[in-house]
């Protein structure tokens, strides 16, 4: 009985790295295979609506570090870059091909746009597609003191929305003051 000894190690770290050097060209075609089999699992486990959520609300760039250093991040920062500017074709293969910009930007981002505003439903702040309805109220506190007080006897008690605010308001006299500067420019807030 025979055995084959390898006395000195210099051969038994060649033979070592000429074998990883197979194994590491065979596993880069395993990787590129099986890493969406992999992470499936993981997809399913959570969910990849854990990840979006986290996502949309995110806004710092710590926020962003900590989402690309998880694999489920990763896979839908790949899956979200391809709803919102891919190609129909790899949106088609991500199974996204018909779904509009409106959906993406509710379900990705945390922006809002002429397609996606935030509105209050009665008890939270919710984003939905369309445009919403602003009112600008604007108070005059010396017209709620004095009507509160009793010497004035203004019906709109100094409330008032923005275009009647410009046409109660005495001609010549700002409309309002900003730092304390008057002024009658919106710009200027």
């Amino acid at each position: 009985m025979s055995s084959a000894k390898i006395h000195h190690p210099a051969t038994l770290l060649l033979l070592l790295l000429l074998s990883r050097g197979a194994a590491a060209a065979e596993d880069r075609a395993e990787f590129t295979v099986n890493l969406f089999t992999d992470i499936a699992p993981i997809l399913a486990l959570f969910g990849e609506q854990f990840a979006q959520q986290y996502l949309s609300q995110s806004f710092t760039w710590y926020d962003h570090l900590i989402f690309a250093c998880v694999p489920l991040g990763i896979i839908t920062a790949l899956s979200g870059a391809i709803r919102t500017r891919g190609p129909s074709l790899a949106r088609s293969f991500i199974g996204r091909a018909r779904e509009n910009l409106a959906t993406v930007e509710i379900g990705l981002m945390s922006s809002v746009s002429h397609e996606v505003c935030e509105m209050f439903n009665g008890s939270g702040i919710i984003r939905t597609m369309g445009r919403s309805t602003l009112a600008q109220i604007i108070i005059f506190p010396d017209v709620y003191d004095a009507v509160q007080s009793g010497a004035s006897d203004d019906p709109s008690c100094g409330i008032h929305t923005l275009q009647t605010a410009f046409q109660s308001k005495p001609r010549g006299e700002p409309l309002m003051s900003i730092k304390g500067k008057p002024t009658d420019d919106l710009g200027d807030c």
